[in-house]
């Protein structure tokens, strides 16, 4: 019984593209319960840049994104523990982090606690559907 219902939420994780609204719901609700400020770019793959992340996955397809985030440090790693716990299935293929540094002429440059990110990832979904 309990493979069953296992089975049933892996089945549940993985949504048709025409659902993909859930999970994009899901990456908002952990910006906003992270106190982060994100921009989430869905990326047109018709050129085919974007590398899979799982090369010929049976049954998946990955629609690709890139999401632009400004937070604190303890902002940025609570959003990571979202992301990793979401109920849908993502992965995050690269990020680059960047701290805020002011620049002053009277003094030498100062770290402002604000972290840039982008995170390069990916979105799981039900191939042909």
């Amino acid at each position: 019984l309990n493979q069953a219902v296992e089975r049933d939420l892996v089945a549940e994780a993985i949504v048709k593209k025409t659902d993909l609204v859930e999970p994009i719901i899901s990456i908002e609700k952990a910006a906003s319960q992270s106190a982060l400020v994100q921009v989430l770019d869905i990326l047109d793959d018709t050129k085919n840049k974007y590398k899979p992340v799982l090369a010929d996955s049976a049954g998946l397809e990955e629609v690709p994104y890139l999401l632009s985030t400004e937070s604190d440090f303890f902002g940025f790693v609570n959003y990571l523990k979202y992301l990793e716990h979401l109920p849908q299935f993502t992965e995050i293929s690269k990020m680059n982090l960047t701290a805020e540094i002011i620049q002053s002429k009277d003094a030498p440059p100062a770290r402002t606690g604000q972290i840039f990110g982008n995170i390069e990832g990916a979105f799981f979904v039900k191939k042909g559907q």
